[in-house]
């Protein structure tokens, strides 16, 4: 075998090479350390040499910067001088004036006295030398002004010196900083990476200024404001969002409060550029987001009120034409991006705020449905809320969602207490003090409660069935008058039939309250005593269907509302349907109505009522903002020559369905379809919404010329509102004819949503223009307790008469209780038939006429005029103290919310309630008595009887000797005919407290002769020629600061009007059992309420008016005030749940749109509100007279143009 061949010499080789190989790249490696380190040195050199060179140029800038300032000093002390030397010249040159003056004066004349030579002599010199000091003087201003101008040209030079030299130091700094950071070192002059210029570091503290000049800055604030805010400019030029963002960065860089100030008011241009720049399509929604961030936290960290500028400055963007709405597109979704940070919600409060302020709300809206953060930083006030609900449609729709929610509310509360009523039977536990009574029966539950003497006065029974019918039934006799009243509420569930049944009736003696009537029965009665009240809700076909009936004091009514939709505009008038959407359905609701009034009861001809049927529908499209709504009203007489006979004496349920099965059974337009005709025109009223104006219109076929539009916007707590149309006129050569009304009106609520103050001007029909203002102001004193002091005024002017003026002040304070007491209260009336004025106090009753005080013991003095004046003003605050103590109170402005309504503990108690004494009452009453030259006792009222089982205050019941009771029917209008009528009823003697002989002194009595006196006071008045004008001016006036003061006109009125609908009355919500033994439905407790209110509005209107008020079928005298809603629909609305719908005649009821026409009756925004104009003519024209005129119309169905 071979040996092995040796490779050594190659691998030597090879190890040689790689040797060589390391100490090249050694090497290398060596020469690139070497380099790296030479060029890091080179740049540390750099560094350091630039560093030297900015230290350099800083110093040069604190050089320039300080001479800049000397020379500015020196500037301004030469300026200083020059202005000595101004005012020094032209005082001198004044005084060498005023001496050549005197040589000219003194030298005149031919031939001068030594003495006057003399004279003239001096005042040469004089003349002399201040001409040489006026010379001197000016030559000192001129070199003044040389040595200003010098030193101004050298302080400019100086500091604009200063300006380059200061920014050669921040870009010198600027570089030192790049050339620190190449080198690996932190930069030398962070602050100058922080600012643009010297403008730019202008707005830095002296502190930064120092470390970037060695000195202050020569700019002042003002000019870094304006070069810092032409930056944001300039960058908002460029792109809104860089502007934003470098505005935010200017403020955030100098904490200084009056730089920040200064530079958000100096860039409000650009400020606006930026807001409106989110309707641009290149601003994308980031940088919407980055505008809003960035202006919000520019704003916040300024002042409060910069964070609303800007607000302001969105809110200007977002609702100005043409492109509000792009805005608004991105300006929300940037809100609800930012609604966690505090300044993005600063921001959008001011914004919701500042649009509700314009009337806005539903763009409000939108932004605070964004998150509960902007909701709750952005919440509705009650005062908005009340102004806002003002500007509603009531639609179809809604009223049909609220009767079925009211629906469900009443079948849930029933359906809880009849379960409650089993429990406690199965426990053996039965409502305190009650006991069972063992019905055999598994599906029925009862307890009765017993008076000592074993008599039941009153009964619960509950019954439930295994297909969901509940029945809650109970009874309670009442411990004075012993009337029984039925409560009824049955239900088969939510979405099938609740029915709820009342009534009072005096049970025969010994009958057992456990065995009552059946509901049924009492309908068939024909004893006007008994009073029966139902209301249904029910489901036909997919349809919602309510239907009421009413029977009391002889007469019936009932209605029939169903709630619909349709597919296309049947039914709709022509000139509507532009403002409807023909692709849309639209709500739809029917109302039948029929009113069968007591026997006896008389229009305004004098003439028995008849009957009458009233057609209602209302079409409407639209919920929330955006709504419109035409509701059509047609109504007619149901006259014996046509068919429709009624027995003659107290009607009954038989009488109704007698009535509507013969109109029923007539075909067409001559049935329940009547569409109207010449004598009974179609009516209508428009209205709509879109979130920030209300506007409606009134019509009437066949009329074209008679139209009234109503226009109301909300803007924050503020409602106003304007009427104007025409009419048919009332008075002199314009009766019957087309007359021009007018209205505007003003109203405003505070925080809490109670009215402080109102003013109207309205001309109505007759010509009369009517003044009215209200103002409230609530102050809560040191010791805790609340004060309200309330005035209001009303100026009456007749065309081509005098003004008369009614003036009404009370002060009332907060009791122990929570109360408001009145404290005192006093009325003044002036005008061409004199003055007069009555002031109460707790103490003593002050009176007055024609300015002369009037003692107790004169009044027998006064004449006839004098005496009938002076009691019409103690008549309207006799009203004006029994509202008070009958009308309950809402809370104190110092609780949160209005609160609870609050009534003293006997609301016929009136001393009591007001704090005023029982010798003042009796004092008025008694005055009145004797002086009344017809009887005080005010006429039966038919057409208004009390309810079953409450007393008329102004009738007291038998047996009360303040008031005899009055004997057979009478005409409502006019009081019962007497053989004389001029020697006022024997009365007996006052005793020594003021109180007639035969008065049992208790407090009733004194509510019932307070009321008789302050309905009575006016027949009298206007017997003695106290009428026209005075009393209209009173009548205007007179329930003012009264209807304000009780609170929420609109939300009164539409609870109200809930219950007269018919629907509201059984939906009001069971609120449990009172006392263990009353069911606290709707129906019970506001119609109590209702009818003492009603009561009141009765006294209100006029003497001349007020059969024809009366007759309208409301009480309408207060809707000629012209206050709207205000003063109007609470009126209205209580006058017709009171019972007045049995003066509805003749269509009467189609004058106020749907008023009295079932569930029409709650549409306070709608007819009532659009009716005020019209009622300001027809109110006291009266229906009869008012649809005569209507008849000789012959334009068929022709409408007015639609303005709306």
């Amino acid at each position: 075998m071979s040996p092995p061949v040796s490779n050594n010499g190659n691998n030597a080789a090879q190890i040689a090479a790689a040797e060589a190989q390391r100490r090249q790249a050694e090497e290398a490696r060596r020469h690139a350390e070497e380099a790296r380190k030479a060029a890091e040195n080179q740049k540390k050199a750099a560094a350091e040499a630039q560093k030297k060179a900015a230290e350099t140029q800083k110093k040069k800038a604190s050089e320039a910067q300080q001479k800049a300032r000397t020379d500015a000093s020196q500037a301004k002390v030469a300026a200083d001088k020059e202005k000595a030397a101004k005012a020094a010249k032209e005082t001198a040159q004044t005084k060498a004036n005023e001496a050549q003056a005197k040589v000219d004066t003194l030298g005149k004349g031919p031939n001068l006295s030594d003495q006057a030579r003399k004279d003239l002599d001096a005042a040469t010199k004089v003349a002399k030398d201040t001409k040489a000091a006026a010379t001197k003087a000016n030559d000192t201003f001129l070199q003044a002004q040389k040595d200003a101008t010098a030193a101004r040209q050298l302080s400019d030079t100086s500091h604009n010196k200063a300006i380059e030299e200061g920014n050669k130091a921040i870009q010198t700094q600027k570089s030192a900083n790049t050339s620190a950071k190449a080198a690996g070192e932190p930069p030398p002059y962070a602050d100058a990476n922080q600012v643009r210029d010297v403008f730019d570091a202008g707005s830095l503290d002296p502190k930064a200024q120092e470390r970037l000049f060695g000195t202050k800055s020569v700019v002042s604030p003002e000019e870094a404001v304006r070069a810092d805010a032409k930056a944001v400019g300039d960058a908002s030029i460029r792109s809104p969002a860089d502007g934003a963002k470098e505005l935010r960065r200017q403020v955030e860089a100098n904490p200084d409060p009056a730089y920040r100030e200064a530079l958000m008011k100096e860039s409000r241009g650009a400020i606006n550029l930026m807001t409106s720049s989110l309707g641009r399509p290149e601003v994308t929604q980031d940088q919407a987001n980055q505008i809003v961030s960035d202006l919000s936290h520019a704003a916040e960290q300024t002042s409060p009120q910069a964070s609303r500028d800007v607000a302001d400055s969105f809110r200007r963007a977002e609702t100005e034409a043409g492109y509000g709405h792009k805005v608004e597109e991105k300006l929300t979704p940037a809100l609800k991006a930012g609604a966690k940070d505090p300044a993005v919600t600063n921001v959008a409060k001011g914004l919701v705020d500042g649009l509700r302020a314009d009337g806005k709300y539903d763009l409000a809206d939108v932004i605070t449905r964004q998150s509960p953060e902007l909701e709750k930083v952005s919440p509705q006030n009650a005062g908005q809320t009340k102004a806002r609900a003002e500007l509603d449609v009531q639609s179809a729709k809604e009223g049909k969602d609220t009767v079925a929610t009211q629906q469900k509310q009443l079948d849930e509360a029933t359906r809880g207490q009849v379960d409650e009523l089993f429990t406690a039977s199965k426990d053996q536990k039965p409502p305190e003090g009650f006991e069972a009574v063992d019905t055999k029966d598994p599906r029925r539950v009862e307890f009765v409660q017993k008076d000592p003497a074993g008599e039941v006065t009153a009964r619960i029974s509950a019954t439930r069935d295994d297909k969901n019918n509940v029945t809650l039934d109970t009874s309670t006799v009442d411990p004075q008058s012993k009337q029984v009243t039925r409560e009824v509420v049955t239900s088969n569930g939510p979405e099938g039939t609740t029915t709820s049944q009342t009534a009072t009736w005096t049970p025969a003696k010994g009958q057992d309250i456990r065995n009552p009537p059946s509901i049924e029965d009492l309908k068939k009665s024909r004893d006007p005593a008994v009073a029966v009240e139902e209301s249904k809700v029910s489901r036909d076909n997919g349809d919602l269907l309510t239907t009421t009936y009413k029977q009391g004091g002889g007469g019936v009514e009932g209605s029939e509302t169903r709630f619909s939709q349709q597919e296309g505009e049947g039914g709709l008038d022509d000139n509507f349907k532009d403002k409807f959407n023909e692709d849309q359905p639209i709500d739809r609701t029917e109302t039948k109505s029929y009113s069968i009034p007591p026997p006896g009861t008389k229009g305004p001809d004098g003439k028995d009522l008849e009957p009458s049927y009233t057609r209602t529908q209302t079409f409407s499209q639209g919920e929330g903002v955006n709504e419109v709504q035409a509701t059509a009203t047609m109504s007619k007489a149901l006259t014996a020559e046509d068919g429709f006979n009624v027995d003659k004496g107290p009607r009954n349920a038989g009488d109704l369905s007698s009535l509507s099965g013969k109109l029923k059974s007539e075909d067409g337009e001559k049935g329940e379809a009547f569409d109207g005709d010449k004598d009974n025109p179609k009516q209508w009223v428009l209205e709509k919404t879109d979130g920030s104006k209300y506007s409606s219109q009134t019509f009437i076929e066949g009329h074209p010329d008679i139209s009234v539009v109503t226009e109301r916007t909300a803007k924050g707590n503020t409602v106003e509102e304007t009427v104007k149309g025409k009419v048919y006129g009332t008075e002199g050569d314009k009766k019957g004819e087309p007359v021009d009304i007018s209205s505007t009106s003003s109203h405003a609520y505070d925080d809490k949503g109670i009215l402080t103050n109102a003013k109207s001007e309205t001309k109505g029909a007759d010509g009369v223009t009517t003044k009215q203002d209200y103002q409230r102001t609530d102050t809560v004193g040191p010791d805790g307790r609340l004060q309200v002091d309330e005035r209001s005024s009303s100026t009456r002017t007749p065309p081509g008469g005098q003004p008369t003026t009614v003036t009404s002040e009370r002060q009332r304070r907060e009791s122990d209780a929570g109360v408001l007491q009145l404290v005192n209260a006093s009325k003044n009336v002036t005008g061409p038939d004199g003055s007069s004025q009555v002031r109460v106090t707790p103490e003593k009753t002050e009176l007055s006429v024609n300015g002369k005080p009037v003692p107790e013991g004169d009044l027998g003095k006064l004449d006839t005029k004098e005496r009938a004046l002076l009691d019409v003003t103690r008549g309207e605050m006799a009203k004006e103290l029994y509202n008070l103590a009958m009308t309950p109170e809402p809370g104190t402005a110092k609780e949160e919310s209005e609160g609870p309504i609050s009534k003293p503990e006997s609301t016929g108690d009136v001393t009591t309630a007001l704090s005023i004494n029982k010798d003042v009452l009796g004092l008025i009453e008694q005055d009145a008595l004797n002086t009344l030259m017809q009887e005080s006792t005010p006429p039966a009222d038919p057409a208004n009887p009390p309810a079953s089982g409450q007393t008329d205050p102004a009738t007291p019941p038998p047996g009360d000797p303040a008031a005899p009771p009055a004997s057979g029917q009478t005409d409502p209008a006019a009081p019962p005919a007497t053989d004389d009528t001029t020697t006022p009823p024997a009365t007996g003697d006052a005793d020594s407290s003021g109180t007639p002989d035969g008065d049992t002194g208790t407090n009733d009595s004194e509510t019932a002769r307070l009321a008789k006196f302050a309905r009575g006071v006016q027949v009298g008045a206007e017997s003695l020629g106290i009428v026209g004008n005075t009393l209209g001016a009173l009548s205007s006036g007179a329930d003012l600061v009264n209807n304000i003061s009780q609170g929420n006109y609109v939300a009164a009125a539409q609870n109200v009007a809930d219950i007269g609908g018919g629907v509201g009355g059984i939906v009001q919500g069971v609120g449990g059992l009172r006392g263990g033994s009353e069911l606290a439905t709707g129906i019970a407790g506001a119609g109590n309420e209702v009818g003492g209110l009603a009561g009141l509005r009765a006294a209100s209107t006029t003497a001349s008016g007020f059969r024809e008020a009366l007759a309208v079928g409301g009480k309408l005298g207060a809707i000629g005030t012209g206050l709207g809603v205000v003063s109007g629909g609470l009126d209205i609305v209580g006058g017709i749940q009171a019972g007045d719908g049995w003066q509805i005649a003749k269509g009467g009821v189609s004058i106020a749109g749907a008023i009295g026409a079932g569930v029409a009756v709650g549409a306070i925004g709608g007819p009532v509100g659009a009716g005020v104009g019209l009622l300001i003519g027809v109110g006291v024209y009266g229906v009869g007279k008012l649809f005569d005129k209507m008849s000789e119309g012959d334009k068929e169905h022709q409408i007015a143009g639609v303005e709306i």
